[in-house]
């Protein structure tokens, strides 16, 4: 049975539905205090500390750690907005651009750690102001990393690149892959 050290209802979701036997048990790891800028490294830093954190107190079970960061056509590293204008100037960052997805899973079981990232592309269509304030006043912006959920802003979104679950906030390519590896 697998450890997932995350709260997220779409990760739980997407375990669920693949079928994995799995109990939630949140991280306590401090994500502000990781300084790393390059966006696949922070995002494999914070899988991986998120797994930690859980594994040293399950050290004979597999933990789950995800962790999904958003970057701008620009190149900003957009995380979680802090209020309605930071979701704002998110999407207006969006707004006919393509945006990157990177996904990091970390399995870890005592000393055994494996990794990896997958990476997505979203391209917004132009975006009106009418658009913006339509997807703010739905408040499903709010803890989101780039001010968006895929699942609930279709109407929005001009093409996918990639797995949509890397999007979603768990790369389900990535794990069944690993999950091979390590039930061999």
């Amino acid at each position: 049975m697998f450890i997932l050290a995350s709260r997220s209802p779409q990760r739980k979701k997407i375990l669920e539905d693949l079928g994995v036997e799995f109990e939630v048990i949140p991280s306590s790891f401090d994500e502000v205090s990781v300084e790393e800028k390059d966006p696949i490294k922070r995002a494999r830093i914070l899988a991986e500390g998120k797994a930690c954190a859980v594994s040293k107190d399950y050290p004979d079970r597999w933990v789950i750690g995800v962790d999904t960061l958003v970057i701008s056509e620009s190149g900003e590293l957009l995380e979680k907005p802090v209020d309605e204008d930071d979701a704002r100037r998110m999407m207006r960052l969006h707004s006919g651009k393509t945006s990157q997805i990177h996904t990091a899973l970390c399995l870890k079981k005592g000393s055994e750690t494996h990794t990896d990232v997958s990476t997505a592309g979203v391209t917004f269509r132009e975006l009106s102001d009418a658009d913006i304030d339509g997807w703010i006043s739905t408040g499903l912006w709010e803890d989101r990393s780039g001010a968006f959920q895929i699942e609930h802003i279709q109407q929005l979104i001009e093409n996918i690149d990639g797995e949509m679950e890397t999007i979603i906030g768990f790369p389900v390519e990535l794990f069944k892959s690993v999950r091979n590896l390590i039930m061999r």
